[in-house]
């Protein structure tokens, strides 16, 4: 049997069976049996001291919003792809991951000198280019419970004391594995997908500097996903059955597009509603607002009511 490749995004040094890269890399996913995502990082990448800050999350300029769009495409593909293989995907449980991107749309208002452009955002949840849909609130803390048994009970073991967590699950995901000690609150789960694993499980943390302690543990990873194997199997079509189709499969296959199709005209609807709600509360302004934010959107009311707005002298 090959020796597994595995691919790791976050704070990791390189190893001779593990390849640290960037969220942002040109390097696939594909090439690799294991993919480990820490997404604390990957925002990071997009962060050219460029940003500014929306509702309380970063709001990308144009070039990194498109930039992270295109990734997250590329990367949700992969990740698929990955699982449908029979690979291992394991993710440091997250908390939010939400920024706001620049659309590329404007609006205008005023002329001349008062000319006002208002730069259309849209909410990007880079969680999105997983598999699953989840929530999880932000708590830091050390003091984890583990609940499971068979290949888990071995890897915990050998790591239990280079873990902390840094989100759990409002609703769990897949089997509980690891908890908050002392309550039920989910910090990691193990979930099969397709015919490959999905893994989520607490941070590591450990000194950064130790190369050889972070090495022994993302060896334990590679030795938990061979047991993983043996228990689920890790047996894969050749090439050639792609080109064949069973009776019904195509029908099946065709639906499955166009429930994917039905999706996506679906979410960019929510997308779509969710601006004009967001324009819906800029009105309330009107009557709750104070100081410069009235002052703004009473100009805008204004504006599209087909006044030239000038600013007034200060004070």
């Amino acid at each position: 049997m090959k020796a597994m490749r595995m691919i790791t995004i976050g704070s990791f040094f390189d190893h001779d069976f593990a390849d640290n890269i960037h969220f942002r890399s040109p390097i696939s996913f594909l090439d690799y049996d294991i993919v480990l995502i820490d997404f604390e990082y990957v925002l990071t990448e997009y962060d050219t001291n460029q940003w500014k800050v929306y509702r309380g999350y970063r709001n990308l300029n144009e070039s990194n919003s498109e930039a992270l769009i295109k990734d997250i495409e590329r990367r949700k593909f992969e990740i698929l792809e990955t699982l449908k293989f029979g690979r291992t995907v394991i993710v440091f449980t997250p908390g939010d991951q939400i920024c706001y991107v620049d659309t590329g749309e404007r609006e205008y208002s005023g002329t001349g000198r008062n000319r006002l452009t208002t730069y259309i955002t849209s909410e990007v949840n880079i969680l999105s280019v997983l598999p699953v849909e989840f929530e999880t609130v932000e708590a830091c803390g050390t003091s984890i419970n583990f609940r499971g048994d068979g290949q888990f009970s071995v890897f915990w073991d050998r790591n239990k004391d280079s873990f902390c967590y840094r989100a759990y699950f409002k609703k769990p995901v897949g089997t509980p594995l690891w908890f908050i000690k002392g309550t039920d609150k989910v910090v990691g789960s193990f979930m099969p997908f397709e015919k490959g694993n999905l893994i989520f499980m607490p941070t590591y943390s450990y000194n950064d500097e130790d190369e050889k302690h972070e090495k022994d543990f993302l060896k334990s990873i590679v030795y938990l996903v061979k047991e993983l194997n043996k228990s689920t199997g890790d047996f894969r079509l050749p090439s050639w059955c792609l080109n064949y189709l069973l009776p019904k499969e195509e029908a099946r296959r065709l639906a499955l597009k166009k429930y994917e199709s039905d999706l996506n005209k679906i979410t960019h609807e929510i997308s779509k509603q969710k601006k004009v709600i967001a324009g819906f509360e800029e009105y309330k302004i009107l009557f709750s607002g104070t100081g410069r934010a009235l002052e703004v959107q009473v100009g805008k009311v204004f504006s599209e009511l087909g006044f030239v707005v000038a600013e007034g002298l200060p004070g």
